[in-house]
């Protein structure tokens, strides 16, 4: 079954919400033997934090909207927004849910610069990033 979808001469390939594994750590930014309590307060916490990073309880992710797009005449194109990255993956569903969609909204913007995809495509992929915001 071909779940893509066409506007004129545009076919929309996909266009999703990815989370995606992110390597790096803000974890290590403070000192316990920072003179100022408050900064080795935070170390302190982060330590914590660190421990059970490494053990696997967690890990950071990204989240971007992704679209594939494809024209009759051959052409094909992959827009993406930037995404927020560092997001810790134990923070509520609520918040992932509220990052794509602002970056959903943030792709769909971009997009409306593209005349070669006019504002039905752009529609579409609207239509069709939230439905997958929807969906999380």
């Amino acid at each position: 079954m071909d779940t893509t979808h066409r506007v004129g001469g545009v076919r929309i390939v996909s266009a999703t919400i990815e989370r995606e594994y992110d390597i790096d750590s803000y974890l290590c930014q403070y000192s316990l033997d920072d003179p100022n309590p408050e900064i080795a307060g935070y170390a302190k916490s982060d330590a914590e934090r660190l421990a059970a990073w490494k053990r696997d309880e967690w890990f950071f992710e990204g989240i971007y909207a992704k679209v594939v797009f494809e024209g009759d005449d051959g052409w094909k194109m992959e827009g993406r927004s930037p995404g927020l990255w560092g997001i810790e993956s134990d923070s509520d569903e609520a918040h992932f849910a509220e990052v794509a969609a602002e970056e959903a909204a943030q792709l769909v913007e971009e997009l409306k610069g593209y005349r070669t995809l006019g504002p039905g495509v752009v529609a579409e992929v609207d239509r069709m990033l939230g439905a997958a915001v929807a969906s999380l």
